[in-house]
């Protein structure tokens, strides 16, 4: 994938060179100025530079020997509790997601970029969101020059006021928009193309850059945000269910397992075993908490002395509280979210404890 980003990199700046900085250095272009020229050679070195940042820079990779390194969150006790990693055996930190891409475990997983070729994590989240706000930048610059040198030819040739002929049937009709845009595809279609392609790819990396943008606010990776959307879905429901229960006189009681709320239990624990050791998805949520509910079941059945089946009398389960929604206990604002992403924990720490000890590690406070 990183060799087709080149290409398509490439390919779209050889034909803007090309095809379109002929029309912008046309000395009566006065819709865009010919410096603009040199300002995409600077564009496309930035892009570049940053692709080549992303691909390059470390997530982090969490070994026995870097655990202290990385241990900066606490275990939130909903989406991570204490445990071992069974593919590599040591204690997971909290946020940390073992890559089966690249064989490592890695603070603060995100995401596998298959466009980087490396996954996304605590270290190398900054790098990767420079590279996506550059690229929406370029995208959209892209479509603005080329959009202007199309217009250029379009007022200089005069096309809003000729007549064109159609060859098929031999009749002129005036320069509508659509006749204008057929024209111009056949005379400039190098760039025609460009355009369209910037403006379509640009609209989806814009959107995509904004749902990161979002996440770091929300101080959520991706990788949790899917998961948080399950817990969300599943208490919206069970909430649904359980005011319904009480106009019904069928609710019970607050949810708990093994006797102990779920906000101080952690009830991912199974699914979040699942999906890092058998990547199986988000089935945990379904299987933990869906089979809980309303409904009616049978009790007292055996045999009589007949050796026939006796009946069981039907007796309702009662529908449990949800209680409240869990909390995300690392959103830490805007500010400080976004703080998190620019200057990582695991960078930032470690800087410290280096500073204020003449170079030496010391064990550092877990932060919240």
């Amino acid at each position: 994938m990183q060799c087709l980003y080149l290409t398509i990199v490439l390919s779209a700046w050889t034909c803007m060179v090309i095809y379109g900085y002929p029309i912008i250095r046309n000395p009566s272009n006065t819709f865009i100025s010919s410096y603009h020229c040199n300002v995409g050679y600077f564009v496309y070195a930035l892009c570049l530079y940053t692709f080549y940042r992303a691909c390059t820079v470390p997530a982090g990779n969490l070994t026995e020997s870097t655990l202290e390194r990385y241990d900066n969150y606490k275990y939130d006790n909903v989406l991570y509790v204490p445990r071992i990693c069974k593919t590599l055996s040591f204690r997971k930190v909290a946020r940390s997601k073992f890559d089966r891409a690249t064989n490592k475990h890695v603070p603060r997983f995100d995401h596998f970029c298959v466009w980087l070729n490396q996954p996304i994590g605590e270290e190398n989240y900054r790098d990767f969101l420079l590279f996506l706000i550059v690229h929406c930048g370029m995208l959209c610059y892209g479509s603005y020059a080329s959009g202007k040198a199309l217009w250029f030819v379009v007022k200089h040739e005069g096309l809003l006021r000729v007549k064109f002929v159609n060859r098929a049937t031999g009749k002129t009709v005036a320069g509508s928009p659509l006749v204008i845009f057929r024209y111009m595809a056949h005379s400039h279609a190098a760039i025609i193309c460009l355009l369209v392609l910037s403006s379509i790819m640009g609209l989806v990396m814009i959107i995509f850059t904004l749902f990161h943008l979002w996440l770091c606010g929300r101080g959520m990776t991706t990788n949790e945000y899917f998961k948080w959307r399950d817990i969300w879905s599943w208490h919206k429901d069970a909430t649904k269910k359980y005011e319904k229960a009480k106009v019904e006189g069928n609710a019970g009681e607050r949810w708990t397992r093994k006797g102990k709320d779920y906000e101080t239990l952690g009830v991912w624990e199974e699914m979040v075993e699942e999906e890092e050791e058998e990547e199986v998805g988000c089935t945990g949520v379904k299987k933990g908490w869906g089979e809980r509910g309303g409904g009616e079941e049978k009790e007292g059945g055996g045999e009589n002395e007949n050796g026939e089946e006796k009946e069981g009398k039907e007796k309702k389960v009662r529908v449990e509280d949800p209680g409240p929604l869990p909390k995300n206990i690392y959103n830490r604002g805007v500010y400080g979210n976004f703080h998190e992403v620019l200057f990582p924990r695991s960078l930032r720490m470690e800087a410290e404890s280096n500073n204020k000890n003449g170079g030496k590690t010391k064990k550092k406070k877990k932060l919240a």
